[in-house]
């Protein structure tokens, strides 16, 4: 019996021990969890990040460079089911019965000149190289170009394909930036393939556009030197 009473009389201290113990442990545990500093910690990091004004920044850029080249996309598709749909003569019929003639027109066409002594020569003589803006050329052809195509347009000069879509005939010419100046160029067979084979002369109103889907520079004589009406 009397060692039934010790185990008795021991049994409670034992428990009590035991649950003091996991008190004491619970109790540490909550207040020291390293789980609770850091996912304060992560979300501060996450408010200070959310309202730094370079990552807004960061993130504006990336949408409207996003925005950009997907119109930049829909322009492009849009330009080459024209030219595919219509015929030269039968585009100039539809777009010239409306009121504004010239500007919608010219539509199509985002690189235009009007063309100068220096781009058809004398007599159509000695004319090697039709001249472009350096401006019109960075937003309407280098962004559909390769980098190797580029670097090479940059340096030695990179052939490139035109479609002329007033004679339904394809040609080749080199297309090259020209160091002094900054200007890019057509060349090599400029004179022989456009001022002489068109008849191009001087006062004479150009266009270009890229189409993106064949990968081809389009050309086109949009008006005669001297008259108010596009060439039939």
């Amino acid at each position: 019996m009397e060692v039934c009473t010790d185990l008795s009389l021991a049994t409670p201290c034992c428990a009590e021990s035991e649950n003091q113990v996991q008190d004491k442990l619970s109790t540490e545990l909550n207040l020291f969890d390293p789980t609770w500093t850091k996912l304060k910690r992560t979300a501060e990091d996450d408010t200070a990040f959310a309202s730094n004004p370079e990552h807004e920044t960061l993130s504006a850029t990336e949408n409207a460079m996003q925005k950009f080249m997907k119109r930049r996309n829909e322009v492009a598709a849009k330009i080459s089911r024209l030219l595919i749909k219509y015929s030269f003569n039968e585009a100039v019929q539809q777009i010239w019965k409306g009121p504004t003639n010239s500007s919608r027109y010219m539509e199509p066409w985002p690189i235009k000149k009007t063309l100068t002594m220096t781009d058809v020569g004398r007599n159509m003589h000695r004319a090697s190289r039709l001249v472009l803006r350096r401006k019109l050329v960075n937003k309407h052809i280098l962004p559909y170009l390769s980098y190797q195509i580029i670097s090479r347009v940059e340096n030695q000069g990179a052939g490139i394909r035109i479609y002329d879509l007033n004679t339904s005939s394809e040609h080749q010419l080199i297309f090259k930036r020209w160091k002094g100046s900054g200007t890019y160029v057509l060349m090599s067979t400029w004179s022989r393939e456009f001022v002489k084979r068109r008849q191009l002369k001087e006062g004479d109103l150009i266009g270009f556009c890229w189409d993106a889907h064949k990968l081809i520079l389009v050309f086109s004589v949009i008006m005669r030197a001297g008259s108010q009406y596009p060439p039939a």
